[in-house]
């Protein structure tokens, strides 16, 4: 009796264990202020990115549209740094939403907010005014041009991380 009872028991701590393991989005998800905006970054910048918990994202501008152009940072493990400036043409509750042809661009560092005037009047300023030009920036949001994402604190990678690194290494 003793022996099923010590089975049992072991039995219902491992479906346990498992269970509170595989549903802990908070040992990957993003946790950060704007979930949307995170969301843009993960749905747009590359195919295996996807949110993580120490993500940053930083509001650099608004136009009159309610477009955002935004900082994005991620410091994936083993791999090295994103920086990204990015635009979201708008969100809801429920979705962010973007154009998917330029929407971002990649740069060498994570820009804050108090940087951003000098940021833009600098070596990056054409790269800034082509991605606002691509992107309608204070003209109106052209609907028939915008990709839909559900706003999320996790997604899912698209393949297991042992074939995106056959890809790369092929």
């Amino acid at each position: 009796m003793k022996k099923y009872l010590k089975v049992f028991v072991i039995t219902c701590l491992l479906v346990i264990s498992g269970l509170t393991l595989s549903s802990c989005e908070w040992l990957y998800g993003y946790r950060g202020k704007n979930p949307e905006l995170q969301s843009v970054a993960a749905n747009s910048l590359l195919p295996g990115l996807y949110n993580r918990r120490f993500d940053r994202v930083e509001i650099l501008e608004k136009d009159d549209y309610g477009r955002t152009l935004f900082s994005y940072h991620q410091y994936p493990p083993n791999t090295r740094l994103l920086n990204a400036l990015a635009i979201c043409q708008k969100s809801d509750d429920k979705y962010t939403y973007f154009y998917t042809d330029y929407n971002f661009v990649v740069v060498d560092e994570f820009i804050l907010p108090d940087e951003w005037a000098e940021v833009k009047g600098g070596d990056l300023a054409e790269e800034i005014e082509l991605l606002k030009e691509k992107n309608d920036w204070g003209k109106e949001i052209r609907e028939d041009l915008l990709i839909k994402a559900p706003i999320k604190n996790s997604k899912k990678l698209p393949m297991s991380n042992r074939k995106l690194r056959n890809i790369f290494e092929s």
